[in-house]
Parts: C-alpha cells; sequence; structure tokens
C-alpha cells in the first residue's frame, strides 16, 4: 500500500498527517483519511471506507505491541503471514465501498460478512489492550529488544 500513489500518500503525510490538530497517530490517520476520502470525492462509500483504516490501524498497533514480541522466530513469522494475509482481507473488504459507492449498498455488503473486519479490529484491540499492548514507544521497545531497525517501524 505504500507504494502506491506515493506522491498523494507524501502530500498527504506533510500537510495533512504531520500538521493535524492532535498528536494521537489514531486520530491523525483518522483526519488524514477524511480528507482523503473528500479528495476521492463525495461517495458515502469512500468515507466508510477510509475512516474503517483507523480503527484497523489501532487495533493492529496494540495486539501486535501486546503479542508479537512474546513470540519466538517461528511465531513471528506466522504473525507476520498471518497479519499480511488479514490485512489484504481488510483491503478488500474496504474496497467494496469504493465498488458500491453508496452508505445503504455498502453498508448492506457489510452486514451480509457480519461486519467481519470491523468485528475483528475490536476483537483485536481489546484483547491488545488486555494483554497490556501500549503504543508508539512500546512498539518501539519490543522491537529494539527484538533487533528490528528503527526504520521498519511505521511512523508515529
Amino acid at each position: 500500500m505504500r507504494y502506491w500513489n506515493m506522491t498523494v500518500q507524501w502530500w498527504l503525510a506533510q500537510y495533512v498527517y504531520k500538521s493535524a490538530p492532535t498528536h494521537s497517530y489514531v486520530l491523525r490517520s483518522a483526519w488524514t483519511m477524511l480528507l482523503s476520502a473528500y479528495w476521492h470525492g463525495l461517495h458515502p462509500g469512500y468515507y466508510l471506507s477510509f475512516l474503517t483504516i483507523p480503527l484497523c490501524l489501532a487495533a493492529e498497533g496494540r495486539l501486535e505491541s501486546a503479542l508479537r514480541w512474546r513470540l519466538g522466530p517461528g511465531g513471528q513469522q506466522a504473525w507476520d503471514w498471518v497479519h499480511w494475509f488479514l490485512k489484504m482481507r481488510a483491503y478488500d473488504y474496504m474496497c467494496m465501498g469504493f465498488v458500491l459507492l453508496s452508505m445503504g449498498d455498502t453498508l448492506r455488503y457489510w452486514a451480509s460478512v457480519y461486519f467481519c473486519i470491523h468485528a475483528l479490529a475490536l476483537l483485536a484491540l481489546g484483547l491488545g489492550l488486555v494483554l497490556g499492548g501500549g503504543g508508539a514507544s512500546r512498539r518501539k521497545a519490543a522491537a529494539q529488544a527484538a533487533g528490528v531497525a528503527p526504520e521498519k517501524l511505521r511512523e508515529e
């Protein structure tokens, strides 16, 4: 995803994300996604899809900081594969807002698959919170302990 439409991503990062009225990673992401949805047009499906992203990012960050560092090398490889697989399914799920465009059609489709990505994200967020997952500082400390290069971590 980071390599898709890099010019727009750079502009959004420089002029929207970094100047967001808050310092919270999730709220900055929500602000950026809201403006990105507006950039795409006024169809409600864009807003539904783009505003699902901050929930997924929050869930991903909490669960990763709570759980991944506890796994051995094989477990971390399995984690990375499952993480990639679920991220691709989340893109598939959110893509429907772009395909269907209307709020009713998008919500009807998401309801037909039981809002599975929203439910999974809320479950992962809750599990991450219960297991003690923290924000950026905890992820960076866990990554350094595991020997992950700082540039591999996303900017928060």
